[in-house]
């Protein structure tokens, strides 16, 4: 049984070095092994990644609160924070210990647990039903509301948080954690100074008042992040008018490089470039 098995490898290693067919097999092989190798170090990673994720998580949601101290750890300084899940149907947060593990994401692929958006301008497609909320409270009286929004970009989805003041409607802070803009484009909504422009801007949709009431700020973090002033331009415009300003060489030359990169992955590129390979050598030789 093992001689049946290993005969083709044996044949293919019994031919001369300069045998194309010998050299195809053994590049075969190689990329077989690194894939597999790749895999498994991915599969393996993946507990250590949710974990480094949950932590920066943390870390964006003090630092957009405005608690980040370098003296003080990560840990107390998140111990200040109350996470709690929001309802978006009825604006009401929802009792129980559930928020800390909650994944709005599988939520929002989960039909029992969204629901399909018609107006949809941050394009999302679907929203999921609860979203957690982070409260930042000052000897019991509520200081700081920190929300999740997410929303698509040109070539990616955005995900950030929004720090509000008590009232619901006043931004205090703005930052993106997760995006795969086009660097010095699109991704300029991660920069300090885009960011800026969100201090102080208000929400002219929604009525003065305390927040945590029907309609409040989880549909807004969800449907429609804010930009600018008046805030009415969301990310997907935002991401669009940063392409319009890029010259067109440049641009030009960008779209076709994530255009090929976007359409081939790692793995046809490799074949590919075997293929290549061998019949540059087969011409050689011929």
């Amino acid at each position: 049984m093992s001689d049946t098995v290993l005969a083709p490898v044996r044949a293919v290693l019994a031919l001369p070095n300069d045998d194309p067919r010998k050299t195809l097999a053994v590049a075969l092989a190689l990329c077989l092994a690194c894939s597999v190798v790749v895999s498994a170090t991915a599969v393996g990673l993946r507990p250590l990644q949710a974990r480094n994720a949950a932590l920066e998580l943390k870390r964006e949601v003090v630092k957009v609160a405005g608690l980040d101290d370098p003296g003080v750890p990560l840990s107390q300084a998140f111990g200040h924070i109350e996470t709690r899940l929001l309802d978006l149907e009825t604006g009401t947060l929802v009792d129980g210990d559930a928020a800390s593990t909650f994944a709005y994401r599988d939520a929002a692929r989960d039909p029992g647990q969204s629901k399909a958006l018609e107006d949809d301008p941050a394009g999302i497609r679907r929203r999921p039903n609860r979203m957690p909320v982070y409260l930042v409270r000052d000897g019991g009286a509520l200081e700081t509301i920190v929300l999740p929004v997410y929303g698509q970009g040109l070539w990616s989805t955005m995900h950030g948080l929004l720090a509000l003041a008590p009232d619901g409607r006043t931004a205090k802070g703005l930052t993106f954690y997760e995006q795969r803009e086009t660097a010095g484009l699109g991704s300029e909504v991660a920069s300090p100074r885009w960011l800026a422009q969100a201090m102080g801007r208000q929400d002219p949709h929604r009525p003065r008042g305390r927040a945590g009431h029907r309609g409040g700020e989880g549909q807004r973090a969800t449907g429609r992040p804010r930009c600018r002033a008046q805030g009415r331009r969301p990310l997907r415009r935002h991401a669009h008018q940063q392409r319009r300003r890029a010259p067109d060489g440049v641009l030009a030359r960008r779209a076709r490089l994530w255009a090929f990169f976007g359409a081939v992955g790692w793995v046809e590129s490799v074949v590919w470039l075997l293929v290549i390979g061998y019949c540059l050598l087969v011409t050689t030789r011929s």
